[in-house]
């Protein structure tokens, strides 16, 4: 490899890792500056009260059938009382497009159980909460998981986060503060 070749190498690994979360043993040493830092231009950021989180990667997103994508959201413990708390996430379905309706033959979105069950099992959430010291970040993994057979076409989601909460109870009725995220699957 020549010079340009290693200045080329040297200038990819500055500009991949510059938008990295880095995560230390207790999962949480990063700071304020690497939440504002991390890829800016592929997040979407939601303020909630005590906390800020934000997806690092897409909201929109294409996927063929039979394969999975990994995105994280990315929390921000801003609570005023200087304590570590317990985060967690949660999607939910919250429309599809006609061509999928029409093929699971639903009339209401809301009534169509199957439909639903599909959608909720595309998202393999972790169901333990991360735990983040004040001023601290940390991630939440979320893959979503296409089955071979499932109808292409669009669904959407409304990404809820909710502090000091179990997986169970952080529900879109419950969620803790303000407005959802949403997120669009393509499936192709």
């Amino acid at each position: 490899m020549g010079p340009k070749g290693l200045v080329v190498c040297i200038l990819v690994f500055l500009v991949i890792a510059s938008g990295c979360v880095q995560r230390t043993d207790d999962g949480n040493e990063t700071t304020e500056y690497e939440f504002y830092n991390v890829s800016g231009n592929n997040t979407t950021e939601i303020e909630k009260g005590d906390f800020t989180f934000k997806i690092h990667g897409p909201s929109e997103m294409w996927i063929p059938q039979n394969r999975s994508m990994e995105f994280y959201v990315v929390f921000h413990n801003t609570d005023e009382d200087g304590e570590r708390h317990s985060f967690i996430a949660r999607a939910y379905p919250s429309v599809a497009d006609f061509d999928v309706m029409a093929a699971y033959e639903c009339l209401h979105f809301t009534t169509c159980s199957d439909l639903l069950n599909d959608m909720e099992d595309f998202m393999e959430q972790p169901e333990d909460p991360v735990k983040v010291n004040h001023s601290h970040v940390d991630i939440y993994p979320i893959r979503i998981s296409i089955p071979e057979d499932t109808v292409k076409g669009t669904y959407m989601y409304n990404m809820v986060a909710c502090q000091d909460m179990s997986f169970e109870n952080c529900i879109e009725t419950e969620s803790n503060w303000g407005p959802n995220i949403a997120i669009t699957v393509h499936i192709i």
